[in-house]
């Protein structure tokens, strides 16, 4: 399938290798380290976080991927945005809290009925006419700051700059998704941190990242 009025096609890329602008698929536990970020991120966070279904979405249009972990009970999906643009990090939370305050809410069971799906073998769930209220946590991870030695006065003054404009918008994404948590009485919840430099087939790096998100996802969980 071809996206000719979509997508700007680098000429030395033949146009027949583009098949999509994204992909959602479940996350492969067994994959070696190093393969990517996300995929050593990943491989931790199904060993440490058994509890949720973890896949991975990629969009190609906007050069993001997250790890979506959804839960078994009716808990909060934890949505871990990885190497998320700063300046897209407002827009991000103001997008998932909006998606929490007004929600399309509806049952199990009308859900199969308006998708036409299937009814599930077996007995049906006790909640299967209760509706789905939509819990998140929506969790930034921003790439790593770079150092500024050995770099000339002018280039540090201009990452100095880039830098205060960077913390500016961290924080308005967190005020925000505080903001957030309390109106929405705790189904939307936020939390941010930064990859640490080298974390690329690094195994004890990943976990600790992953136990921030653990944490992050707790707080969370104990306000259910």
């Amino acid at each position: 399938m071809h996206y000719q009025s979509i997508v700007k096609v680098n000429g030395r890329i033949p146009p027949e290798n583009i098949s999509s602008l994204g992909s959602w698929k479940p996350l492969n536990g067994n994959e070696p380290v190093g393969v990517s970020t996300h995929q050593d991120l990943g491989r931790v966070l199904v060993s440490a976080m058994s509890s949720h279904s973890w896949m991975i979405e990629s969009d190609l249009r906007r050069g993001i991927f997250t790890l979506v972990g959804q839960p078994a009970d009716r808990g909060h999906q934890v949505r871990v945005e990885v190497g998320l643009p700063l300046t897209e990090a407002v827009r991000s939370v103001a997008r998932w809290w909006r998606t929490i305050s007004e929600p399309i809410l509806i049952s199990p069971r009308h859900g199969r009925e308006i998708f036409d799906i299937p009814e599930p073998e077996g007995p049906l769930d006790e909640n299967d006419d209760v509706p789905i209220i939509p819990k998140c946590v929506l969790i930034h991870l921003f790439p790593p700051i770079q150092e500024l030695n050995n770099i000339g006065a002018d280039k540090q003054r201009e990452q100095a700059r880039k830098r205060s404009q960077d913390r500016i918008e961290l924080e308005c994404a967190d005020f925000l998704g505080h903001k957030a948590d309390r109106d929405t009485d705790g189904k939307f919840a936020y939390g941010q941190t930064r990859l640490p430099d080298g974390m690329l087939g690094n195994q004890e790096k990943a976990i600790k990242v992953a136990q921030a998100i653990q944490e992050i996802s707790a707080k969370a969980k104990h306000r259910e």
